[in-house]
């Protein structure tokens, strides 16, 4: 007897319509149907609540069903293809996650040739994508340890806090460039600091000013040449250079 047979037998059997058997699993009345006339099969999740629920083993359900047996195998074998998928593209996302951080976070200029921005506007477009993929990580791993499973959001949470960084870094910069005639906009980091500062070129009485975002910061721009742009930017390169450091 084929699996659909047995399914409308047990149903029967008990006195149960396709409504009140659909409720019980959780289904719908057309997906009861499609499971007697086999058109599809029930998954082993569900095959095993209605073993349990009858008292039928498993080995009688499907008994003599190669279609079923044949379904099954198969389902398995996608199951383990997605896992395995899955797995390897939360790697790959982790891989270039903390390829791009890496210079983001420490200010790393030299080790790719992505600039500072262009780290962060990349884990910016990856933050969606990846977020999928760790809960897909989620669902399909088996281990019954929630606090295993839920390492698989830690690439998604170090990409939202870097992301936050990346849109706070550029809304301050918009900010600075919307003040007065602006010329130009440097942004300079320094190793004894540990940290970026911000400098914007006004035009002033046909005059160059540079002014410092940061108060905080201790150089003397009365030693930075404002006679053009260009002696402006040597003048701060040469300045954080001689500090360890650089303007990007």
């Amino acid at each position: 007897m084929e699996l659909g047979k047995r399914i409308v037998k047990i149903r029967k059997d008990n006195k149960l319509n396709q409504d009140d058997f659909a409720e019980k699993y959780y289904v719908t009345r057309q997906t009861i149907s499609n499971w007697e006339n086999e058109k599809s099969y029930p998954d082993l999740e569900t095959l095993v609540k209605i073993s349990n629920d009858f008292n039928i083993s498993l080995d009688t359900l499907l008994k003599e069903d190669d279609r079923m047996i044949k379904y099954i195998s198969k389902k398995q074998k996608n199951y383990k293809f997605i896992k395995i998928l899955i797995n390897m593209l939360n790697i790959a996302g982790l891989a270039v996650l903390v390829y791009f951080a890496i210079p983001y976070v420490f200010h790393i200029e030299s080790l790719n040739a992505y600039s500072y921005r262009t780290c962060g506007f990349i884990i910016l477009l990856g933050f969606i994508p990846l977020l999928i993929v760790n809960m897909l990580g989620y669902i399909f791993n088996e281990s019954n340890k929630k606090c295993i499973k839920l390492l698989f959001f830690v690439p998604s949470l170090i990409s939202l806090i870097i992301t936050c960084l990346y849109l706070t870094t550029s809304i301050v910069q918009d900010t600075e460039t919307e003040v007065g005639n602006d010329i130009a906009t440097f942004r300079c980091y320094s190793n004894e600091t540990d940290k970026y500062y911000f400098y914007n070129v006004i035009e002033e009485d046909n005059k160059l000013l540079i002014k410092k975002k940061d108060k905080k910061d201790k150089i003397d721009l009365t030693a930075i040449d404002t006679t053009s742009v260009d002696s402006i930017d040597k003048s701060l390169q040469a300045y954080y250079k001689n500090h360890n450091g650089f303007c990007p």
